[in-house]
Order: structure tokens, then sequence, then C-alpha cells
């Protein structure tokens, strides 16, 4: 069911799609810091996937003063992707952005993001940088994000952008560069796409990136800092990793190897070795973590694992058994 279709804005330019469960605690930020954007060109589509607490009424109560947002009511669950590719089909922006809600947007994003998209006709999907904040403080921590100096990106005016030979390498070696909730694509990439999928869960994002550097559509990255990310135990990435130690890791390396396999173009042997070591050096903290629950069966597994992961590992046997003693003699006595 949708609420306030007549009032929705006539063949807007922008839809920004935002899949809301129980996000009673975050959601009015969000929702008026996309009323306050600079770029008023958009529709609101959020969608209510069940929520158990008080989000539809606050989606009502905003939706009164601000007639751009759609109240969506999902007559069951429809899990996460259900919920995007649901608000997907409904959206009717040439340009669609997917933020969350629990996120607080500047009012310049959708502004910068429709700038990239307008005047870079090769560009398909766009994102922005983000700040780290959780409920304790609203003033975010710039995340790092070193890699937007690489020479593998091409240069814009306040962005950087390139294609699967520019973005492959800096997935494999730090893991996924791209700021989801800060997404923005032109509608009709998704011809060539497909919708969002549920393949690889918890890392839907990262394989939906991977498909349009996969059918030749660049991805952008703006370089300022557009989009407040909030860190808090709800959310959904803290939901998976609370899973089972390392589970988001686990999944998003299944997703570069499947790639890697079935998709990648023939790689320079240092950027594998690149992306082994990494694997080695995560498959390690997840072995701590562990040793610290004291399951010291996951833990010798994963220690093992990442020896295996790369050809010269960061434990050489005399580390090893500095570091690991028991470890050593276990991995090495004879059978």
């Amino acid at each position: 069911m949708i609420d306030n279709e007549e009032g929705a804005v006539a063949d807007p330019l922008v839809s920004i799609c935002i899949p809301a469960y129980n996000s009673a605690s975050f959601i009015e930020k969000t929702l008026n810091s996309i009323s306050s954007q600079s770029y008023r060109n958009l529709e609101i589509l959020v969608g209510d996937n069940c929520s158990t607490d008080s989000t539809g009424e606050i989606i009502e109560r905003l939706r009164q003063s601000d007639s751009r947002i759609v109240h969506v009511r999902h007559q069951s669950n429809l899990g996460y992707v259900g919920n995007l590719n649901r608000l997907l089909e409904l959206s009717r922006g040439e340009y669609v952005a997917f933020y969350h809600s629990d996120d607080v947007y500047e009012p310049s994003i959708v502004q910068r993001e429709v700038q990239v998209l307008t005047t870079n006709p090769e560009v398909m999907g766009v994102f922005a940088k983000a700040k780290n904040f959780n409920h304790d403080s609203d003033v975010g921590r710039p995340l790092k994000q070193r890699f937007l100096e690489s020479p593998l990106l091409k240069k814009g005016e306040g962005y950087v952008w390139g294609g699967l030979s520019s973005f492959l390498p800096l997935l494999l070696e730090h893991g996924n560069v791209f700021v989801c909730p800060s997404f923005m694509a032109r509608r009709r990439s998704f011809d060539r796409t497909g919708l969002w999928c549920d393949s690889y869960q918890g890392v839907e994002d990262v394989n939906l990136w991977l498909k349009f550097l996969r059918h030749e559509l660049p991805l952008a990255i703006i370089t300022d800092c557009l989009i407040n990310y909030r860190i808090h135990d709800a959310s959904g990435s803290a939901s998976l990793s609370s899973r089972a130690v390392g589970f988001l890791k686990e999944m998003q390396f299944k997703l570069l190897d499947d790639f890697l396999r079935d998709h990648a173009p023939a790689l320079p042997a240092r950027q594998l070795r690149r992306y082994q070591k990494r694997k080695s050096k995560e498959y390690l903290k997840i072995a701590r973590s562990y040793q610290d629950a004291n399951q010291y069966g996951r833990y010798l597994e994963y220690v093992q694992r990442s020896r295996d992961a790369y050809a010269f590992p960061f434990y050489t046997k005399r580390m090893l058994m500095q570091r690991f003693p028991q470890l050593y003699f276990k991995l090495t006595r004879s059978p």
C-alpha cells in the first residue's frame, strides 16, 4: 500500500529509496536531512518493512509537512533486498539513490551526485565519502580512504572514477571501498545489472558494484564527506557480524573469489598477492577472536587458513612459535 501518490512530485529527476525496519530511533533525523536537500526535484520513497515500533507513525507525521515523502507500507516483510527492489520498481526518477534510514546526509549530497552524473555521461553510479559517528556523539570522524589517491583512478572535478580495471584491484586489496548508503545510479543501469540480489548475504552491495563494473558501467566517488554514517548495535552490518565471528569477511572473500574465477580478466601477480595477503591478515584477526572466546578448534582452523592464504605468510615459523607456542607445536608436530 502506498500513501501520498497524489502529493508526490510529477516525473521527478531523482528518486531517493530508503528501506526501513524498526527505525524509530533514527529515521526522523534521516528524513529531515533528505527533506532539507538543496536539490529539490526529487521524491522520497520510504519502504516500511512491517516495523513493530513507531517507524510508520513517524513517516506519516513527516510526510504531512513534505509532500515528496511517499510512505510505502509492505503487507509482509520482504527482507532487505526485497525492500530495495520494490522501491526501485516504484521509483520514477531518471536517477535513483539508495540511502539508509539511520544515517544523516549533508544538504548538498543529492546535488553533488546529480552533478557528477549529468556532467560525466560515462559514469553510471556515484558514491560519496563518509564520516562515522555513534549515538554518543553527533560529531563524525572522516574515514581515511587513502585509496582515493590511487593512480588507477581517473580524476574528475571533486571526484574520482573508473571501471573494472580501476576498482577491482582496490576491492581486492582494501575490501569494500564504496559507502553503500550514498549510492546513486542512472535508472537504465539496472537494465544491464539486474536488481539487487541476496546470493551473498551481508555483501549484497559489493555484489551489485561488481555487476556494474563487469558490465562496463563506470563508478565514481565524490571526495568530500557528504554522509554521516551511524555506527550502532542495531545496524544491519552489526547484526550480521554478531551471527558468527568473521561472517561478513567470509562472505566478501567468497564473493571476490567467485568473481575472480568467473569474470575477472587476468590480473598482475602483485595484485593477487595483495589480495591473498589481506585474506591472511583477516583470518588471523578472526583466529584471535576465537582464541579470546576459548574456541580453540576454530582458532586453530583460522590460523591454518591464514597460513594457507598467503604463500609468504605473515607469521613465519619463528614468529608463530613466539606468538602462539602451543599452536606452533600442534601444527608442526609429526602425526
